[in-house]
């Protein structure tokens, strides 16, 4: 499933991505609980595990702030991502005991 996860990704289909998140959580529980999530904004794409999604949505936030600053303030024509017609990608990931 990582492997489909990961192209699709690249593809920023988020279409095909959530179908993978909802056949995993109808398989097992144990698989729902370790899923990945993601969300997207118009120039951000994060996939996170065990982090709260206001966190994921704060974080690409963070970076739309940053992406409007470099557009608007300083010309810069693609923005936070330098290939234009993509998004940023960001990965959060929270485990147990890491500090």
């Amino acid at each position: 499933m990582e492997g489909s996860l990961d192209e699709l990704e690249k593809k920023e289909d988020l279409k095909g991505m959530a179908e993978v998140f909802a056949d995993a959580r109808r398989s097992s529980q144990d698989a729902a609980r370790a899923l990945e999530s993601v969300y997207a904004t118009e120039h951000v794409l994060v996939r996170y595990v065990n982090v709260p999604e206001e966190y994921a949505r704060a974080a690409a936030a963070l970076y739309e702030v940053c992406d409007a600053s470099l557009r608007k303030r300083f010309g810069v024509k693609t923005g936070i991502c330098t290939v234009p017609g993509k998004r940023l990608h960001l990965h959060l990931l929270a485990r147990e005991g890491i500090s």
